[in-house]
């Protein structure tokens, strides 16, 4: 605590010390400019340059314009997203949006593609340099799909304007405990009835992971107690791509084809020291392990579209059909030696291994129809249908005198298949003072997980509806209210569902469980806007059959267990509110506070009701200098009070970041340094708030990171845009991962 207060004061001093010179600078800079202005005579052209509002409130969204903060250059995607206000991305790819655990991440409205380790891989592999805004659906309406309880991201890049040839290209390097680099460029070309497009991003990642897990196992014949810790050097190599075509048949009909994928391979060196120990807390043994992984995984997926305007009243039909596959391959090897307190071996060396291919194909059409009943009312209907399966082949070995043998016990096959049909209809109608957005999803679900292995089949048929309503009223022109309500579904991640047990070392390991159910939400919203100077929603929700991680001690195996489960609800209450001030004329500041409480309530956990929850809250502060007309500094902090998460304790957590940009040649160059965690305070620490479950966890990763980064545009930059899509498959690429 001593340590933090005295970071926080650290931070305070720092924000007036960087404060004072900006504002001497700028005070120079406007003088100057009056002294100049005042020699001037006659002006041959005025050229009037406005900036968005950092914060955008819409009756369904609130969008965050980023793309001149000096903190988008130079950074990834995950790195933005990070210190987004109401954004909170754990490092193993966990988003929340308004305290609200489950948000959909999307790229033009299309998929992220993946989940956990997978999908915090894909957005670090993304510039943010490339990105226009984000926009931050709390409440999604009945044209998106009913996944995702936590509310969807949809992160916009930049687009081109006029006909021409255009394109930048980005560099980057950067340092924190290993070197890392980045590099990518995004191109686009239009002549006639022909556009061309593409995007190519890479990111060379070294980091260090320390981990360190104290935990007491309870026995009749008296306690354990484990000290493990643990070093990973992980070294990853990412590749994103796409390549597309819109070709214009006239005016109004556009067919086009799009092409993506994301390739990484890495591999990661763990050494884990674990020291036991009796009650007397002198360690009597030890167990040290070396356990080399080595992943590799791609996706790929082809889109085709068709659009076609019927008529200049807005009378509309998209098209999408969508075929993605996906590959992923993990390979670890375990070696562990046991020792006495002297270093001699107690036993032989223990040594297994594992390979876990999975295999994912994605088939998906959807059709959206708009037809205007008015100049202020429109109906929008659409369908889609999905088609999913899985493969997993866990295969595991086991070191015998020299030689590796199949254990059949611990090797497991696992398949499942997915079929869901959706049809909505949404009704939008925007009066003088009133707007109003209300519609009705319908989903039938039918799957079926076979683990080969056990010879078990388990089959589930449902239909749900999702409605969804949307108000806002005008009641002056500086006030504005709004009503959303909403209902949504999240299904189980496909790899979660298989009854595997992967290893993590000799005492820690994850389970897969193929009877989670998906999880249901209500969530309920009010909201309150002051002349784009004052945000604040509040709101309610309700989650049935909650999936929750949970991490359990077995006293009988003294092993560590993290699996999902279904706790029977979750409910939870939010107060957002958005500050964007103007406090100079050369200084804009953000402030951003999400106050929250999640419920988690089951009648049986471990054969005893549980229930967690407490108040929690975190802020955002950004400040945006301007120097001059070419040069800006950005300075952000974020802080997370201690919060209760299902059956998990976390501890504070907070950072502060720094950002200088600075443009030449006519904008075409721009230059960005940046500091992300500025102080090297990041980290998660964690205990178990079940009773009779000690231990407790900290986990540090490389993220007090200097960076250096480069833009150059090139070409005409005011190419006509490419065309938003949001593809048939984005909901079921999501669930692909961890």
């Amino acid at each position: 605590m001593r340590t933090e207060k005295r970071s926080i004061r650290l931070l305070m001093l720092l924000l007036v010390a960087i404060n004072y010179p900006v504002q001497l600078i700028a005070q120079k800079t406007q003088t100057a400019a009056s002294q100049d202005s005042s020699q001037i005579k006659t002006l041959d052209e005025v050229k009037v340059q406005g900036s968005k509002p950092y914060i955008e409130q819409r009756i369904d969204m609130t969008v965050l314009n980023v793309e001149n903060s000096s903190m988008a250059v130079g950074n990834s995607i995950l790195d933005l997203l990070q210190r987004a206000p109401g954004v909170y991305v754990s490092n193993d790819g966990k988003i929340d949006l308004k305290g609200r655990p489950g948000a959909t991440i999307m790229i033009d409205g299309k998929p992220a593609y993946l989940a956990g380790e997978q999908l915090v891989a894909l957005l670090r592999s993304m510039q943010s340099s490339a990105v226009r805004n984000i926009e931050l659906i709390s409440n999604p309406g009945a044209k998106y799909d009913a996944a995702g309880t936590g509310g969807i991201i949809n992160i916009r890049m930049k687009k081109n304007t006029r006909a021409g040839f255009n394109g930048n290209v980005n560099l980057g390097t950067s340092y924190g405990k290993a070197w890392k680099h980045n590099a990518g460029t995004n191109l686009n070309f239009r002549s006639g009835k022909v556009n061309l497009y593409g995007d190519f991003y890479l990111d060379y990642n070294k980091r260090l992971r320390q981990l360190e897990i104290n935990r007491v196992s309870p026995a009749a014949t008296g306690d354990t107690y484990f000290n493990q810790n643990t070093r990973a050097d992980i070294d990853d190599k990412n590749h994103y791509y796409k390549a597309g075509l819109d070709y214009y048949l006239n005016e109004r009909n556009v067919i086009g084809f799009m092409f993506n994928g994301h390739a990484n391979s890495g591999s990661d060196q763990t050494r884990n020291d674990t020291r036991i120990s009796d009650q007397d807390l002198i360690p009597d043994s030890s167990v040290f392990s070396n356990n080399p992984t080595h992943r590799n995984y791609n996706y790929s997926a082809l889109n085709v579209n068709y659009k076609s305007s019927i008529d200049t009243l807005g009378q509309e039909l998209n098209v999408d059909l969508d075929y993605a596959l996906y590959r992923n391959g993990t390979e670890n090897s375990y070696d562990n030696r046991f020792l006495d307190p002297a270093g001699n071996e107690l036993k032989p060396s223990l040594g297994f291994r594992s390979d876990a291919p999975v295999k994912v194909d994605i088939r998906s059409a959807k059709l959206d129809y708009t037809y205007p009943l008015s100049s202020a009312a429109k109906l929008s209907a659409g369908l889609k249908s999905s088609y999913v399966k899985t493969d997993n082949d866990i295969i595991f070995e086991n070191l015998d005198a020299g030689n590796w043998q199949y254990d059949a016990g611990r090797s497991n096959r696992f398949q499942y298949t997915e079929k869901i049909n959706a049809a909505y209809l949404n009704l939008q109608w925007n009066m003088k003072a009133l707007e109003l957005q209300a519609g009705l999803r319908a989903e039938h679900t039918n799957a079926e997980g076979n683990s080969i292995t056990l010879n078990e089949v388990l089959k589930t048929d449902y239909l749900n509806l999702f409605p969804s309503i949307f108000l806002r009223r005008k009641l002056s022109e500086r006030h504005s209210v709004g009503l959303a309500y909403s209902r949504r579904v999240d299904r189980p991640n496909y790899v979660t569902l298989n009854p595997f047990r992967y290893n993590f070392d000799l005492y820690t390991f994850a389970v897969g469980n193929p009877y989670l159910r998906p999880e249901f939400t209500d969530v309920f919203e009010f909201s309150y806007v002051y002349s784009n100077k004052l945000y604040i929603s509040l709101g309610y929700r309700n989650t049935e059959d909650a999936i929750t991680e949970v991490t359990l001690l077995n006293p009988e195996d003294k092993t560590l267990t993290v699996s999902n489960q279904n706790l029977a609800k979750r409910t939870g209450y939010y107060l957002n509110v958005n500050i964007p001030l103007q406090l100079l004329s050369f200084w804009r500041m953000n402030n951003s506070i999400n106050i929250y409480k999640n419920k988690f309530s089951t009648p049986d956990l471990m054969g005893i009701a549980f229930e967690s929850g407490r108040t929690a809250f975190d802020f955002n502060i950004g400040n945006a200098i301007k120097i001059n007309a070419s040069t800006s500094l950005d300075l952000s902090f974020n802080y997370r009070s201690a919060i209760e998460r299902g059956t998990y304790y976390f501890k504070p957590m907070y950072s502060l970041d720094l950002g200088f940009k600075k443009t030449f040649a006519g904008d075409r160059v721009t230059l960005a340094l940046a500091a992300n965690d500025l102080l090297n305070t990041y980290r998660e620490r964690l205990n178990s708030v079940i009773p009779g479950q000690d231990y407790r966890i900290y986990q540090k990763y490389d993220t007090q990171i200097f960076r250096f980064g480069v833009s150059y545009k090139i070409g005409n930059n005011k190419v006509k845009a490419v065309r938003d899509r949001s593809k048939s498959s984005e909901t079921e690429e999501r669930r692909v991962g961890n």
